[in-house]
């Protein structure tokens, strides 16, 4: 089945990078395709950004709670600058979140992570 809806993207720095230095959102209209991108350098699930957005993840949702409805997709690239020993209950927050105002939407979720042996 096809996928039908625009983009609505929500991330931290890497995120950021895309959007502002590699014109994510142009690449997404290129491709056909309606985009919001939000971002926050430094942003966590649950911890407020220091740059763009100045929001957490979860804060970022929620002030686009209209586009998360609209969308028919939603990507989710946080989880870099979570600690790890919460990261799984807030990632199902955030999931729980999304879902209450898209149940419909395709989600997927991009993420970085090394180990501190950096593996």
């Amino acid at each position: 089945s096809t996928i039908s809806g625009p983009v609505f993207m929500v991330g931290d720095s890497i995120t950021l990078t895309a959007k502002d230095s590699y014109k994510l959102g142009d690449r997404f209209n290129k491709k056909g395709l309606e985009s919001t991108i939000v971002a926050s350098g430094g942003a966590s699930i649950k911890g407020a950004g220091t740059n763009g957005e100045k929001k957490s993840g979860v804060g970022m949702v929620e002030a686009y709670k209209d586009k998360v409805k609209d969308a028919g997709r939603i990507v989710i690239a946080l989880g870099t600058n979570d600690y790890p020993q919460g990261l799984k209950d807030d990632a199902e927050d955030l999931l729980k979140l999304v879902r209450k105002y898209n149940p419909d939407a395709t989600v997927y979720w991009v993420n970085i992570k090394t180990n501190a042996s950096g593996n």
